[in-house]
């Protein structure tokens, strides 16, 4: 239903990759809740989230094996591995 902002996401990480914009020095985010929430209901976005989730951790495992983990709260963060490790402590994340 609404693939295209999903597949705008997808696309911005792609491109980040290629051109090597990935921070490793702080948290990179997408699917932004409060830039969604005026059109969508939070039920709506958390799809969304969760879609997005699967569909980056799918690429990143492909494209990038064990350089980057995934963790989501009002958006889904994309850090580096040794990022997580040193501040994300507390935190569920997966790794890609």
């Amino acid at each position: 239903m609404f693939e295209y902002i999903i597949e705008d996401e997808l696309e911005t990480l792609k491109e980040m990759i290629k051109n090597n914009q990935l921070s490793n020095d702080k948290s990179n985010n997408f699917v932004v809740d409060y830039e969604l929430e005026d059109e969508l209901s939070h039920d709506t976005i958390w799809e969304i989230q969760c879609e997005f989730i699967e569909q980056a951790k799918e690429y990143l495992e492909e494209n990038c094996p064990n350089k980057y983990v995934i963790y989501c709260d009002w958006c889904v963060h994309i850090c580096s591995i040794d990022f997580a490790k040193e501040r994300l402590k507390n935190t569920r994340y997966e790794i890609c």
